[in-house]
C-alpha cells in the first residue's frame, strides 16, 4: 500500500531583522501591559480593595515578557555580526 503524506505548505522564512524588530513591538507591548496591571493593582490597593486579579493579570504579563525577551536574546545571540 502507497504511503500518502500530506502536502506541507512551503513557508518562506523571514528575515531576521523583520523578527527581531517584531519582537521588540511585541517586548514593548508587553511592558505597557504589566505596567498598566501594576498600577490598576496599586490603585486598588490604595483604596482598600485586594487586587488578587490585577495582581494575578501583571504575573501573567511578567511571564509573557520574561518569554519574549528570551526569544529576543536568542535571536540577537545568533545573529551574524
Amino acid at each position: 500500500m502507497a504511503s500518502r503524506s500530506m502536502p506541507q505548505a512551503a513557508l518562506p522564512p523571514q528575515r531576521r531583522d523583520r523578527v527581531v524588530a517584531g519582537l521588540e513591538k511585541e517586548i514593548a507591548a508587553a511592558e505597557a501591559t504589566r505596567t498598566r496591571w501594576l498600577q490598576i493593582a496599586e490603585e486598588l490597593a490604595a483604596a482598600g480593595w485586594q487586587p488578587r486579579r490585577e495582581q494575578g493579570m501583571a504575573r501573567v504579563a511578567a511571564r509573557k515578557l520574561q518569554l519574549l525577551r528570551s526569544s529576543y536574546e536568542a535571536l540577537a545571540a545568533s545573529r551574524p555580526g
